[in-house]
């Protein structure tokens, strides 16, 4: 893929990453449309991203992040109001939501937060198996719907166009070649916010 001008490698590498798996999960699998109320459960690097790009996309924004430390941050890409607990979106009616932790009990809180016939995303591995109340699911018409990039360079030219006019900022840092391993320690440790991104010795 052809980068606009002025996109700096960082952001280039990030949104092959963050930025689609994030754009795939809110836009494609999670079908959200301008006036859409939506829910964005897990504001980490994938959840801020993708709940910025619902932002963009013209959607009403709530965010679940247990960490009350990225809330400031989720507001000020857009998101209206920041809960600690996916069970506190009960209630909102929300068309959509988007599950990036994916821990069972956020699934759960998702079916029970949107609509009926409204749709969940599921994008997070937090767990590789839980079980939830299948009542919610079949009473209500929910639609419960795997996320994963699908690998289309239009996915990835959605995001790039969205970096180059400035509308979205994935959060990303550099460090250098050498510093792989502690940045390898500092994920496993949850001391990042966002992506991590090497560049080679000059």
């Amino acid at each position: 893929m052809k980068l606009p001008g002025g996109i700096e490698w960082g952001q280039a590498a990030a949104a092959t990453d963050a930025g689609v798996t994030s754009y795939i999960g809110v836009m494609i699998h999670g079908g959200v449309k301008a006036g859409d109320r939506v829910g964005i459960i897990g504001l980490g690097g994938l959840g801020m991203t993708g709940a910025r790009i619902a932002v963009i996309a013209g959607a009403t924004v709530f965010g679940v992040e247990p960490k009350e430390s990225s809330w400031a941050t989720a507001r000020e890409q857009g998101v209206t109001e920041v809960f600690k607990d996916a069970s506190e979106l009960e209630g909102l009616d929300l068309d959509v939501v988007v599950d990036f932790a994916g821990f069972g009990t956020t699934t759960a809180g998702a079916i029970k937060a949107v609509k009926p016939g409204g749709r969940v995303s599921q994008v997070g591995l937090g767990k590789t198996e839980f079980s939830f109340n299948s009542y919610e699911l079949i009473s209500r018409a929910i639609t419960l719907q795997g996320s994963t990039p699908q690998g289309k360079p239009e996915h990835l030219q959605a995001v790039i166009d969205m970096i180059a006019a400035g509308d979205l900022v994935i959060r990303a840092e550099e460090i250098g070649f050498d510093e792989i391993p502690d940045g390898l320690g500092r994920l496993e440790r949850g001391e990042v916010a966002g992506r991590l991104y090497a560049t080679l010795p000059a």
